[in-house]
């Protein structure tokens, strides 16, 4: 799920960005999919959402209030989300099914670890 979502941050290319490679989906249309639509209830995961026009929705986590991914959740708690500005993609699957409808505190944690500032360009970082 990670390399798929890999082709939506790296506008359509492979990850390798071999320059003779076509894309696998054109900038176009991601930033087509991408296009955010009115925030709306969701009665399934008791929250409010962005959709985009790709069917897929923009998410904030708790701890990453200032991160904004695009993507989905699975029932259980896996996540598919990538964030084209960090130039990141995320695919979280389980193998140990928990009531939840959008990720939960197992993705969560890895996913606030990969989007945390290293201390190397962060040096008075807490």
């Amino acid at each position: 799920m990670a390399k798929l979502g890999a082709f939506f941050t790296n506008n359509g290319q492979p990850l390798d960005d071999n320059s003779n490679s076509k894309p696998f989906i054109s900038k176009n249309t991601i930033d087509l999919i991408s296009t955010k639509l009115p925030i709306e209830w969701d009665y399934i995961i008791g929250r409010n959402f962005t959709p985009s026009v790709g069917g897929l929705a923009y998410f904030k986590f708790p701890g990453l209030e200032d991160v904004e991914f695009l993507g989905w959740g699975g029932f259980g708690g896996s996540l598919f989300i990538w964030n084209r500005e960090l130039g990141i993609s995320f695919g979280y699957t389980m193998n140990v099914i928990k009531m939840g409808t959008f990720g939960d505190k197992r993705g969560w944690s890895v996913l606030k670890e990969i989007t945390r500032p290293s201390e190397e360009s962060n040096p008075t970082r807490d």
